[in-house]
């Protein structure tokens, strides 16, 4: 969690700090806050300027600090905005820490809150005007649900032209599972002085709207009276006798019997509610100037309101709430609202959903006259949405399309590049990575990105100057972990050394992981072993480590010690862990002891509980049984009916036995619960060019193509599929995209069919 946030910092590589109100860091040494932190900050891809509220320093450590923040967050982003309130935007996460983002409101003048107006000459006008606004937002705060404001005085009023926005509502009554020492000593010790302006019930423990006019009436009287409060403490007297005793002095002002009414010693003899304050200071503004006080309120419609609450609930992982408010911002089909929901549903991994509300996002854009959309993000979201579901050629599409819009979109560019890199065009690939480069030399996704593409061609001393080119002032060790990645295949010991650089600041479970796998690759299995006793010892999921690490010794050659990991799998967890240890182990066995392999299967369909360990032991049996008996496949789908292995197996099956009728009624039926599926078209398309349909199979190979199966075969057979058409230069054209692909001479040798 990100801690010791100063003035040009950079939060979430996106927001740049550029003041800070409360905390340990102030505009000014008499500018403090309560338990929170505000930083104005500035958008460095917008220019925009926001700004975060979170919880200070001192509080991080505090066990429920989290949750009453994300309390306080969502109670505040569940009001609908309102002109004397400062809007809570929207909450999220930066860095593993909370931030509320909160409407900017930065100083005027050099001025931000009431406190900074206190010593002016107002006239009563100004403090009529500043005190029914006041009123109004906190009616509108009592009517939403927040009863009680609980920290009321001039740093918690803030002015920006003329208008007053009130914040931090709330916030001492969330944060009361705070350490009550540390709390305490807090208010006590700073000179804002949050203890003068507290009712002297609250000493009590009892909070009311009353208490909270009290405190106005506080905050009323010295706007009247040149920021001089109405009581005296020396400090030698408990600030609730002050309160309790002082006999409040006459002020020659027309307020002066609204002030006293709202510092009554007893709750009941002040006003009830902020509206009634309210109508009495109207009174008077109306009979001493004439004219009826407009108060200038503004409607705020409902999507940009629910959208903000969806998204909020998003970040704060409440997804049945998160879903219900998008539901509410989506039933005007607002473009804007469906770009958060649909960037919220790329976060939380539903990238088809995602791609859909995209496109509707799309279709919606020739309709709309007033867009307000920003086009270059849209599609590269979009771009971005098609590529984590790895329909390449989509994706590069929309990629293509943000550079239209925007032709400095260096992450467009860096995933051109990516995409190029998968479809083994180093040319291409290079091209966008250079671009950015050129512009910004430090980039890290494209150094990263471009360093793997050298890698893979075997330019390691190029790849490794990329890195020496990252800053490490700002590097958190990630550099040492991406460089020992992309040496692994080509130079253990460097990819050992940059983990074990890696491992200085971090201690992770799978960055240990990868070291044992190293050591196993280099033939130090006394070192690996001690890793994983290490993991073993210090983990509090004993049975996942030995999960992860059996079939990683087992494939380096310890046959013998990764079958003992399972064994104690086996005899030291739960009944699930032993069956799981027999599929791990079975899956390991099956090539040298298929007899063995079969018992333990068998072993799992007849005494495990779970459906879904024993349907992957039925679609085992007829993965690894020569004799294919179809009757596993039933069962298996008959446990799980949505089983996607077990239905491309069922395709298989009556492939490689011929029967085209019912592999294509095996795939009309797949096809229905897995919409779009790239191996399902690909299986599709080998059954149309055995039945010489080469239109049709080149279709479905290229669908394979669009939806993710970017493989060499794929590209042979499209290339066929031409030649067959009697279009050479298409063939050609494939078969050089073919080529192109990095793992050409492992399955060039596969290629057993001819034209």
């Amino acid at each position: 969690m990100i801690k010791n946030i100063k003035i040009g910092d950079v939060l979430g590589e996106v927001f740049e700090v550029v003041m800070i109100f409360g905390g340990n860091e102030q505009i000014n040494e008499n500018d403090e806050s309560g338990l929170g932190v505000v930083y104005l900050v500035r958008n460095i891809e917008t220019d925009e300027c926001h700004a975060l509220k979170t919880f200070q320093d001192k509080f991080i450590y505090e066990e429920n600090t989290f949750d009453d923040f994300k309390l306080e967050s969502l109670e505040w982003i569940k009001l609908k905005p309102h002109p004397n309130i400062v809007s809570a935007i929207i909450a999220t996460i930066i860095d593993e820490r909370p931030f509320l983002i909160l409407e900017p409101i930065v100083p005027v003048n050099g001025k931000q809150t009431l406190k900074h107006y206190l010593h002016d000459p107002l006239t009563l006008k100004q403090i009529l005007d500043w005190s029914i606004q006041f009123c109004h937002g906190m009616e509108f705060i009592n009517d939403s649900g927040i009863k009680v404001h609980g920290d009321i005085k001039p740093d918690n009023i803030l002015i920006f032209f003329n208008r007053v926005k009130i914040t931090d509502f709330g916030l001492l009554e969330l944060f009361e599972s705070a350490d009550e020492n540390l709390v305490n000593q807090y208010y006590t010790n700073n000179a804002c002085g949050t203890l003068e302006y507290m009712a002297p019930e609250v000493f009590k423990g009892k909070r009311s709207v009353q208490s909270d006019i009290y405190s106005f009436g506080v905050v009323l009287y010295q706007l009247v009276n040149n920021g001089i409060k109405p009581f005296v403490n020396d400090d030698s007297k408990d600030w609730s006798e002050v309160h309790q005793n002082t006999i409040i002095p006459d002020l020659d002002s027309e307020l002066n019997n609204i002030i006293h009414k709202c510092l009554e010693k007893t709750p009941y003899n002040r006003y009830h509610s902020f509206k009634e304050l309210r109508i009495d200071l109207e009174r008077i503004f109306n009979e001493k100037f004439d004219n009826l006080y407009n108060p200038n309120l503004i409607d705020i419609g409902d999507d940009a309101y629910y959208a903000m609450l969806g998204h909020s609930y998003c970040e704060y992982g409440e997804l049945e709430k998160f879903e219900k408010s998008y539901e509410k911002s989506l039933k005007t089909n607002d473009n804007n609202a469906r770009v958060m929901y649909a960037s919220d549903l790329m976060n939380l991994g539903e990238f088809e959903k995602s791609k859909d509300n995209y496109e509707i996002v799309v279709k919606n854009l020739s309709k709309s006259e007033n867009e307000i959309i920003n086009k270059d993000h849209l599609y590269f979201n979009l771009g971005h949405a098609y590529h984590s579901l790895n329909q390449i050629f989509d994706a590069m599409k929309y990629y293509e399309k943000t550079l239209i819009e925007n032709k400095d979109f260096i992450k467009a560019k860096v995933n051109l590049g990516n995409c190029y890199r998968l479809l083994g065009d180093y040319e291409n690939s290079c091209k966008y990575y250079d671009e950015v480069l050129e512009i910004f030399p430090t980039f890290y996704e494209a150094l990263y990105n471009k360093a793997l593409l050298l890698c893979e061609h075997h330019q390691f001393d190029e790849a490794e100057s990329l890195f020496s080119k990252i800053d490490e002032k700002t590097d958190d060790g990630q550099r040492f972990l991406d460089k020992s990645l992309i040496f692994s295949e080509f130079d253990k010991m460097k990819s050992l050394l940059e983990l074990s650089k890696y491992l200085v600041k971090h201690d992770d479970v799978y960055s240990k992981y990868l070291l044992l796998d190293l050591h196993l690759a280099m033939g130090k299995f006394d070192l690996a072993k001690g890793i994983y006793d290490d993991l073993i010892f210090n983990s509090d999921n004993k049975n996942d480590i030995r999960i992860l690490t059996s079939p990683c010794f087992y494939k380096h050659g310890h046959e013998e010690f990764a079958l003992r990991i399972l064994e104690e799998l086996r005899v030291s967890g739960p009944k699930k862990c032993k069956y799981e240890s027999y599929l791990l182990k079975a899956n390991l066995i099956r090539d040298n002891d298929i007899h063995h392999t079969n018992r333990l299967l068998n072993h799992i369909i007849k005494k495990s509980t779970s459906n879904r360990q024993k349907t992957e032991a039925y679609n085992l049996k007829f993965t690894f049984n020569e004799s294919r008996h179809i009757r596993d496949i039933h069962q298996a789908l008959k446990l799980s009916p949505n089983y996607r292995y077990a239905h491309l197996n069922y395709i298989k099956y009556y492939i490689d036995n011929k029967d085209w009728d019912k592999a294509l009624g095996r795939i009309n039926h797949s096809s229905k619960i897995f919409k779009n599926d790239a191996e399902i078209y690909f299986l599709h398309g080998q059954i149309c060019w055995r039945l010489n349909q080469y239109e049709e199979a080149k279709h479905l190979f290229e669908l394979s193509l669009k939806y993710g199966k970017i493989d060499i075969m794929v590209y042979f057979y499209i290339r066929d599929c031409y030649i067959k058409l009697d279009d050479e230069n298409k063939a050609m054209e494939y078969e050089a995209y073919g080529i192109m692909l990095d793992k050409y001479s492992e399955y060039i040798n596969l290629y057993q069919f001819s034209c």
